[in-house]
């Protein structure tokens, strides 16, 4: 599964399965079944909700932990123009999956 994060662009190139305007619908994403998710594309700023990518990439990464929902070639990519949002992102992933891998 391909998952595209932000509350207001859509994606310009690459195929989704699912496009998530925010934190709760992410969530809603993440509640499914049996997922393996291959992709994420990050936004950090999700509009007014106080919630941004960084929760949901933590998220995320607590129900990999739990559910193993990553797949083993599990990739992602930060698009968001907040630099400092996007920076934690980044790096909270990365160091995840330098532990799990």
């Amino acid at each position: 599964m391909r998952i595209y994060l932000d509350d207001e662009r859509n994606p310009k190139i690459e195929q989704f399965d699912v496009i998530t305007r925010s934190f709760g619908e992410f969530l809603e994403v993440l509640g499914a079944t049996e997922l393996d998710i291959t992709y994420v594309s990050f936004d950090h700023d999700l509009g007014e909700d106080s919630l941004t990518g960084y929760d949901c990439a933590k998220a995320l990464v607590e129900l990999d932990i739990k559910y193993n929902v990553l797949a083993k070639d599990f990739t992602f990519n930060v698009h968001s123009a907040n630099p400092v949002g996007a920076k934690n992102i980044q790096m909270y992933l990365d160091q995840y999956l330098r532990t799990v891998r």
